[in-house]
C-alpha cells in the first residue's frame, strides 16, 4: 500500500509543513518505522520534539 506522510513542525501555536513523502509499506508499522527514519534525517536541522508525523493511506 502507499501512504502519504506529512512531516510538520510546530512554531508558536501554528503548524508549518516541512515536506511530504509517499512511502510504500505492507503494514502501518513498517511505514511508521520508515517515517521515523526520515524524521531522524530532518532532525539534524530541527529539534525532533517539534516534528510531528501524520500518516494517511493513499
Amino acid at each position: 500500500m502507499l501512504y502519504l506522510v506529512d512531516f510538520v513542525i510546530r512554531v508558536k501555536e501554528t503548524f508549518q509543513e516541512i515536506f511530504q513523502a509517499i512511502i510504500f509499506g505492507l503494514s502501518i508499522s513498517e511505514v511508521k518505522a520508515q517515517a521515523n527514519d526520515l524524521k531522524r534525517e530532518i532532525s539534524v536541522q530541527v529539534d525532533p520534539q517539534q516534528i510531528q508525523i501524520y500518516i494517511c493511506e493513499f
